[in-house]
């Protein structure tokens, strides 16, 4: 029998504690993954495997990554009894991918669930069907698939999921355009964006975006068509990440700013620039731009 970590990880990602009220009020799916995820990790943190296992059907199917199949509430909480004796220091974490609604009555889950404290750190790639059962969510089926262990830098650009894809804006009077892939097997981002200048060529920024293992962070490098360059650095607050910069004009010129984006509902996000100096001067903060997302690749590719 293989090691049950995977088995309870999934558990997190899948479950949601049945309340009537609780499920009349969480009629957007997001909302009711995100409950989902807080009803197990309560049981959890309690070490309580009958109420982990409550938050499953009678006759629940779990599927686990090496084929075997799961069947019923009772096996259930059993399979989750013994890891949680085994592995009192064991935490859990969860990442909603998409959640979708196939009825009214009915949900499927996709995401990550990451557990840590019981030897070595796990990622189990999930999917999860749930059920509408007398007002309240429960778990009908569920499987799951064991990952490669990831390394630092492509689990912390795992973040910038978002920005990848072809966006243009949406603002009157900007027409810029940004294209953002995946290269050398996700360890970096490359960003393309290009600014129409009337008849002439338009004007074009190149940004390779990656994880500074010494200094623990997300930096990215860029160049443009005229030959200026640049950094900067990455860091997340909450749906807003702030990208500060300092670039080297072709004139020799050096100029820095704060990027303030802000990730809205999926596909569209706000682009706003302040605290703007250029040689020493303070120039005025750019306003927020909305850009929308055309299209968005599915998945890491490697360059050639």
């Amino acid at each position: 029998m293989r090691p049950l970590i995977p088995d309870i990880k999934v558990l997190l990602a899948f479950t949601f504690i049945g309340a009537p009220s609780a499920a009349r009020a969480a009629e957007d799916p997001l909302e009711i993954a995100l409950a989902s995820s807080a009803a197990y990790s309560a049981a959890f943190e309690k070490r309580d495997a009958s109420a982990v296992a409550a938050l499953y059907s009678e006759d629940a199917q779990y599927v686990t990554d090496s084929g075997e199949t799961i069947s019923g509430r009772a096996a259930i909480q059993e399979r989750s009894k013994a890891f949680l004796s085994a592995n009192p220091d064991a935490r859990i974490a969860i990442s909603v991918d998409s959640v979708r609604f196939l009825t009214p009555d009915v949900l499927v889950e996709k995401g990550y669930a990451i557990i840590t404290g019981a030897g070595e750190p796990e990622t189990t790639r999930y999917t999860a069907t749930h059920i509408r059962q007398k007002g309240g969510w429960i778990i009908a089926e569920l499987d799951e698939t064991i990952l490669p262990p990831a390394d630092p830098g492509t689990e912390a650009l795992s973040s910038l999921d978002w920005i990848i894809g072809s966006w243009k804006s949406e603002t009157k009077g900007v027409a810029a355009e940004t294209e953002a892939n995946w290269s050398l097997d996700g360890r970096f981002i490359t960003r393309t964006t290009k600014e129409p200048r009337g008849g002439e060529d338009p004007f074009v920024t190149v940004e390779v975006i990656g994880y500074d293992p010494i200094k623990g962070r997300i930096r990215s490098w860029f160049f443009d068509a005229e030959g200026g360059f640049g950094e900067g650095t990455w860091r997340q607050d909450g749906d807003k990440w702030l990208l500060v910069t300092r670039a080297t004009l072709p004139s020799g010129g050096q100029a820095s700013s704060e990027v303030v984006i802000t990730v809205m509902e999926e596909g569209r996000i706000g682009i706003e620039s302040i605290n703007r100096v250029l040689d020493g001067e303070l120039l005025p903060n750019w306003d927020r731009i909305i850009a929308v997302r055309t299209s968005k690749e599915s998945k890491a590719s490697s360059d050639e």
